[in-house]
């Protein structure tokens, strides 16, 4: 059920309350939006959102997940050509609204970004269980099977879920932020608006528009 106070939810009805008081969205496709997040301390950070109030990207059906899938081709494809670089994504998840596993938003999205370090090593000096998996669509599966996850996609393609309890928020973008000798990681304290306008004209001078890519 979707929940009124949702800022993903609420942010699709009305386009213009994003945090640039203007649609920030991408691309749209029949399930999904894509946007810059908030707090982009690295270049073309995007989100990529289901349009219905979900918890977890393990809700998705199998169309949805083909959608998805040529969503990341794209991105894959633009930090490959733009930048240079190989991609990285996490999801933190759960399916049950009532634990939020660790994200700060309680409505599912993914985060994909351009990444050449992996992070594997650094996510290992915690204590988490870390287990490899064959795709994102198992999240239908391993969803039901714990109380919450951490989804990693690795800058080799390689798929992981990480099992934890209380897991902090935003710990990944941590991750990400120190391997690159960032400190500003924190989203709600460094918005970075302006990386998210930057981020925005980019897309429209090099007209990167959606195109849905074969899987």
């Amino acid at each position: 059920m979707q929940k009124s106070m949702c800022p993903f939810c609420e942010e699709q009805k009305n386009r213009s309350i994003s945090i640039i008081n203007k649609s920030r969205i991408l691309a749209e496709t029949d399930n999904f939006v894509v946007f810059p997040t908030t707090g982009g301390f690295v270049e073309n950070y995007q989100l990529i959102v289901p349009k219905n109030h979900i918890n977890c990207f393990g809700e998705l059906s199998k169309e949805q997940l083909i959608e998805l899938k040529s969503i990341i081709l794209w991105q894959q494809e633009i930090n490959r050509k733009y930048f240079n670089s190989n991609s990285s994504m996490f999801e933190h998840g759960s399916l049950h609204p009532n634990n939020e596993s660790g994200k700060s938003i309680v409505h599912a999205h993914l985060h994909i970004f351009p990444n050449n370090i992996s992070l594997l090593a650094e996510i290992n000096k915690y204590n988490f269980n870390i287990q490899p998996i064959e795709s994102i669509e198992q999240l239908s599966i391993l969803c039901k099977k714990y109380d919450n996850y951490l989804y990693y996609s690795d800058i080799d393609g390689k798929d992981y879920i990480i099992t934890h309890k209380g897991i902090p928020s935003q710990f990944l973008r941590m991750l990400l932020a120190k391997s690159q000798g960032i400190e500003n990681w924190n989203w709600r304290d460094y918005p970075l608006v302006e990386a998210i306008e930057n981020n925005l004209e980019f897309y429209k001078e090099n007209s990167l528009i959606y195109t849905r890519k074969k899987v």
